[in-house]
C-alpha cells in the first residue's frame, strides 16, 4: 500500500497581527506592512506591490502609516488605469513626447517657462485640476506680466492638459486651462523701444574694452560690425572669410542648450561684407590665433552670461545698460541712419521677413519726425510764418 501524500498544513494566523496590515514587534512598538494587487489595465489579476515601515511607536501612528499606505497604492493603480499622473509625472510623458517635433532651443524653452510657473502643482494629480484654481493661482504669479507673455504662458501649459485630455485612457474629462482667457497691459499700449546703444556709446564701449585689453573686446567689435547673432559668431571659423578678408559667409549657429551646431536662424547661409576697420583687425587675431574658430569661447559667454559682462562695462561707463542683443539692434539702426537700403541690412543681418526690418524703420522715422519739433514754440526760433488764411489777409 503505498503511503499517502502528506497534505501541507494551512499555514496559521501571525499571531503578531493586531489588526488589518498592523503587526505588534514589542511594548507600543508596530511593523506595518499593506500589500495590494495592482492591476495595468482593466484585464488580468495584476501585480503585487508592498509597502512597509517597520518599528513605528503607538498604534494611532500605525494606523495613519498604514491608511497612508492604502491610499498611495490606490492612487498608483488609478495612474496606471486612468492615466492620473501628478502633474510633474504629466510634464515629463508629454515633454518627452514633444521634444521630437520642435527645435532644440525651443524646446528647452517651454520646458523652462512651464517649470518655471508650475513648480508648486508638481505633486497635485491631473484629475485635481480646476479651471478655476490655475486662473487663481497664475494669476497671482504673474502679476504686472503683458498680456501677450501671459498668453504664450497659458498656451504652454494648456498644451500639456491638452496632450493629456486626448490620450485613449485619462482621468481628464475636459482640459482645466482651456477657456483662460489672458490678463495684463497690451504690449501695443505701451510704446517699446528697440533696445540700443547710440553711436557714441558703441565707441565708447569698443574703444575702452581695448584700451584695457579686454578679453571681450574682440567679441564686442566683431558683433557690432558684422550684426551677426551670439550663435553665429560662436560657431565662425576662418574658413568662412574670403582670403582678401571682403566678405565671410555664415553658414552656421551654435545651439547653447543642445551643444551643437545647425543652420543660421532663418535656415539660409548668408554673405555678409566686412568694412576696412573689421579686415585689419581679423587679420591682427588670426596671427594670434590658434583655433579653427575665429572668437574665443569663454564661459561666461557659453554660460548665457556675456549680458552680465556687457552691463559690467556699460554701467563703469555710464552708458545704456542693454543686452548683447543689442549690440546687434545697434548696427541695424546705424546703417539706416547713414543711409543703407532697408532690403540690404535685411539681406545682411538675415531677417526672415521684412517686417522685422521695418521695424527699425519705422522707429529711426518716429524718432526724426519728432526731433527739434517743438523748436516751433521756443521764443528765440525765427522761421518764416504762413498766414492761417492767405486770400482773406490779400482781400483786407
Amino acid at each position: 500500500m503505498s503511503e499517502e501524500k502528506a497534505s501541507k498544513p494551512r499555514s496559521k494566523k501571525d499571531e503578531r497581527l493586531v489588526e488589518n496590515g498592523i503587526y505588534q514587534v514589542g511594548p507600543n512598538l508596530y511593523d506595518v506592512k499593506v500589500r495590494k494587487r495592482i492591476k495595468k489595465t482593466s484585464k488580468g489579476a495584476g501585480v503585487q506591490k508592498t509597502k512597509a515601515k517597520r518599528n513605528v511607536r503607538f498604534l494611532s501612528e500605525a494606523r495613519k502609516v498604514r491608511n497612508q499606505f492604502i491610499h498611495e497604492l490606490e492612487l498608483t493603480e488609478k495612474e496606471l488605469l486612468n492615466g492620473d499622473y501628478t502633474w510633474k509625472e504629466a510634464k515629463e510623458v508629454y515633454f518627452d513626447f514633444r521634444k521630437h517635433g520642435v527645435a532644440v532651443k525651443t524646446f528647452y524653452n517651454q520646458v523652462a517657462t512651464v517649470n518655471k510657473h508650475t513648480e508648486s502643482w508638481d505633486s497635485m494629480r491631473l484629475s485635481e485640476f480646476k479651471q478655476e484654481f490655475i486662473h487663481n493661482d497664475l494669476q497671482g504669479k504673474l502679476v504686472g506680466y503683458p498680456k501677450s507673455s501671459v498668453q504664450s504662458i497659458l498656451k504652454h501649459i494648456r498644451a500639456v492638459f491638452d496632450f493629456h485630455f486626448h490620450k485613449q485612457r485619462s482621468p481628464l474629462t475636459h482640459n482645466p486651462c482651456k477657456g483662460i482667457k489672458g490678463w495684463g497691459k497690451v504690449d501695443r499700449d505701451e510704446a517699446k523701444e528697440i533696445p540700443k546703444m547710440s553711436e557714441d556709446e558703441i565707441k565708447k564701449l569698443l574703444h575702452h574694452t581695448k584700451s584695457i585689453d579686454s578679453e571681450f573686446h574682440p567679441l564686442f567689435f566683431c558683433a557690432y560690425h558684422l550684426g551677426a547673432r551670439s550663435a553665429e559668431l560662436w560657431s565662425l571659423k576662418w574658413d568662412d572669410i574670403s582670403p582678401d578678408f571682403k566678405f565671410l559667409t555664415i553658414k552656421r549657429a551654435y545651439c547653447f542648450q543642445s551643444k551643437k551646431e545647425k543652420p543660421p536662424k532663418n535656415g539660409t547661409a548668408r554673405r555678409v561684407s566686412i568694412n576696412k576697420s573689421l579686415a585689419e583687425f581679423l587679420k591682427s587675431l588670426k596671427i594670434k590665433s590658434d583655433s579653427t574658430y575665429v572668437l574665443n569661447h569663454h564661459p561666461m559667454w557659453r554660460d548665457g552670461k556675456i549680458a552680465t559682462v556687457l552691463r559690467v562695462f556699460q554701467k563703469e561707463l555710464k552708458i545704456s545698460q542693454t543686452s548683447f542683443h543689442s549690440i546687434r539692434a545697434s548696427h541695424i539702426t546705424h546703417l539706416l541712419l547713414k543711409g543703407v537700403s532697408p532690403v540690404a541690412v535685411m539681406n545682411s543681418v538675415g531677417h526672415s521677413d521684412y517686417k522685422t526690418t521695418d521695424r527699425y524703420v519705422r522707429e529711426i522715422n518716429k524718432e526724426k519726425s519728432i526731433e527739434n519739433m517743438t523748436d516751433v514754440l521756443d521764443d528765440t526760433y525765427e522761421g518764416k510764418v504762413i498766414p492761417m488764411n492767405k486770400k482773406k489777409e490779400e482781400a483786407g
